[in-house]
């Protein structure tokens, strides 16, 4: 296991893990199995273990209790919990705060899809950038609408027009602003973000 974790403020933590173990191995660790609906699906019975396993361990050894809404997870004991995954990696956030987390594996998907999902603004300034910097930087921009979207929760939404990402500085870790505008009401978010070199990685809360 390779176990990262940090706090955004004493409301947030935040965890990273990358899977190294077996089945067997999340399975004693977490000390319960994968429910049955996951059926024979490998990949997601050990992303449901790891998810567990991390927050557990987030949790100072104390398992914690994830049901959902729909799609939406949430803590049994009335926290909040955002969870994502990519590849062998796994991030979670935990705490008193609304947030939503995103990481993704370091590939060419979004810059090569970046029109699809990036508005004029973004796509104007994302194609200003150094070559070598694209590549990160719209798997950022991807990430902080992921995040967005997972913070509020609302249904379908589409990226290159609902959601908006605004200036940043490029940077190993950063922040930026975005906001939402699907419905009558505009919503700011504060997005915090670390390039690694194998991951990007979001968090994004609420501006009240």
């Amino acid at each position: 296991m390779v176990f990262r974790q940090f706090y955004i403020d004493d409301d947030l933590q935040i965890g990273i893990w990358k899977i190294q173990e077996s089945e067997e191995e999340l399975i004693r660790t977490l000390g319960q199995s994968p429910p049955t609906h996951l059926g024979d699906n490998a990949k997601r019975r050990r992303e449901w273990l790891s998810v567990r396993c991390l927050a557990k361990a987030m949790n100072d050894g104390v398992a914690v209790d994830i049901a959902y809404e729909g799609r939406r997870p949430f803590l049994k004991n009335g926290g909040n919990i955002s969870i994502s995954h990519s590849g062998d990696w796994v991030a979670v956030a935990m705490g008193k705060r609304e947030v939503g987390i995103d990481i993704e594996c370091q590939t060419e998907k979004a810059m090569n899809v970046a029109s699809r999902f990036m508005n004029d603004e973004e796509y104007e300034r994302w194609s200003k950038m150094a070559e070598d910097s694209r590549r990160y930087f719209a798997t950022v921009i991807w990430c902080a609408k992921e995040a967005v979207f997972k913070t509020y929760k609302d249904g379908c939404v589409d990226f290159k027009h609902d959601i908006a990402t605004e200036a940043f500085e490029e940077e190993a870790m950063g922040n930026l602003k975005a906001t939402d505008r699907k419905g009558e009401t505009v919503r700011h978010y504060d997005v915090k973000y670390m390039l690694h070199s194998m991951f990007v990685l979001t968090i994004s809360t609420p501006v009240s």
